[in-house]
């Protein structure tokens, strides 16, 4: 639970502003000052607006953020890997910052990924592949589509039967 932080740590924060730094703002932890920077975007699919905010550090009485997490820069590295990755199997996959969000919420999904493009390749060779979320009220889904130009019955029941295969509740393999 935070609570109002120091005079100091509000000092601070005060003079980051008059600096022209907007977006920082300071809450105090135990005996400890959390410095996060937060902005807000808008999810013109769900029609609302969405609350980010990231750690920064703690913040010492010298003004000094310190114990900087690495935690948020391995997501990150890890996000931009798979994207990478996908890219690199011929797999679209949309760049927004909702995809980010969902990556960094679901380690090791690369892996779900890999299986369904394998799937994919093997029951449908030649197909066109896509990776998007889906916002659901507030719950978020991914949808796996795989695209053929003429899909016939056949086809249909073999994307149906993958879907069928994919364990992860939080992927859904369609065919549009």
């Amino acid at each position: 639970m935070s609570v109002e932080p120091d005079q100091w740590a509000k000092d601070w924060l005060a003079e980051q502003r008059s600096r022209g730094r907007t977006g920082l703002t300071v809450e105090k932890r135990g005996n400890s000052h959390i410095v996060r920077w937060a902005t807000t975007w808008w999810d013109s699919v769900a029609k609302k607006r969405h609350k980010e905010s990231v750690y920064c550090g703690v913040l010492s009485e010298d003004g000094t953020i310190v114990e900087r997490r690495i935690d948020h820069e391995r997501r990150t590295r890890y996000c931009a890997y798979v994207m990478d990755l996908m890219r690199s199997m011929d797999v679209q996959i949309e760049d927004k910052p909702i995809m980010w969000r969902f990556l960094k919420s679901h380690p090791g999904v690369e892996h779900e990924f890999k299986r369904i493009h394998r799937m994919a390749q093997e029951e449908l060779p030649g197909c066109t592949e896509k990776i998007a979320v889906v916002p659901e009220s507030e719950e978020h889904y991914v949808r796996y589509s795989i695209l053929i130009e003429q899909m016939t019955i056949e086809q249909a029941w073999k994307v149906v039967e993958i879907n069928r295969r994919v364990k992860e509740n939080d992927i859904v393999v369609n065919s549009i």
